[in-house]
């Protein structure tokens, strides 16, 4: 099953589209996000107001840029942009304000059961406010 869908062993570096059936890909996301992802509240460098991130990390660039086009159409999402840190073999997929609460919104839908706690918490200030 799990090679029908386009994963496979050893998959960091060549890993690109899957094929995620469309009902399923909000969790799909919530798994990936808590897995090798991060919901974050930081501190903005000149404003000090508290900002919103949604970062999604790979070692394969195809398939940050097809979840990019994916989480871009299934959550409405405007933005996003894919940073490389120095130094680092990985891809940061990330979202501002307004797309994270989107994105927060499709992945913590009515009645969603499992989920990573401690990114839930965070995620769940944001489920009720307008993006």
């Amino acid at each position: 099953m799990v090679l029908k869908i386009g994963l496979m062993p050893n998959k960091s570096k060549k890993l690109t589209s899957l094929k995620i059936p469309l009902k399923y890909f909000s969790d799909f996301l919530r798994g990936c996000i808590d897995g090798d992802g991060s919901i974050v509240l930081a501190n903005h460098p000149e404003s000090q107001h508290k900002q919103l991130r949604l970062r999604l990390y790979s070692a394969s660039l195809d398939f940050t840029l097809w979840m990019m086009k994916k989480i871009k159409k299934l959550a409405k999402c405007k933005g996003g942009w894919i940073y490389t840190p120095k130094d680092k073999n990985v891809y940061s997929l990330c979202f501002g304000k307004e797309d994270s609460v989107k994105i927060i919104k499709f992945m913590y839908y009515n009645g969603v059961e499992s989920y990573l706690e401690r990114k839930y918490k965070i995620a769940k200030k944001f489920i009720g406010r307008v993006a």
